[in-house]
């Protein structure tokens, strides 16, 4: 009775680990970055680690950051995921118009210039 308890155990066990190796299989296949969201992450970075831009307009930095984070999460339904890259790539775009008007507004007080 004991051996055949120890065998149910066995293979309850194995029937759970192959159920959720195929979940994670499957999550894993729908775990894709969107292409948009890719490129919006690719532009934020460069503004980022621009020398001139890239420590300015935190604030906007910050928001453009959240935003891109939201359009990478995995969507099933595609209405909302193009508006999350809409608003993502407003706020890389608001972003950089921010860090450059402070770059040349500093750039017009400096003497010389």
């Amino acid at each position: 009775m004991n051996t055949h308890s120890g065998i149910f155990r066995l293979a309850l066990l194995a029937a759970i680990l192959v159920g959720s190796g195929g979940l994670i299989a499957a999550c894993a296949t729908h775990a894709a970055v969107d292409p948009g969201a890719a490129r919006l992450r690719a532009d934020l970075n460069n503004l980022e680690s621009d020398g001139n831009l890239g420590g300015r307009a935190q604030s906007a930095m910050r928001d453009a950051e959240a935003a891109v984070r939201w359009a990478e999460l995995p969507e099933s339904r595609r209405a909302v995921s193009v508006q999350l890259l809409a608003l993502a790539e407003h706020k890389v775009q608001y972003a950089r118009a921010q860090a450059m008007t402070s770059y040349n507004d500093e750039q017009r007080k400096l003497p010389g210039v």
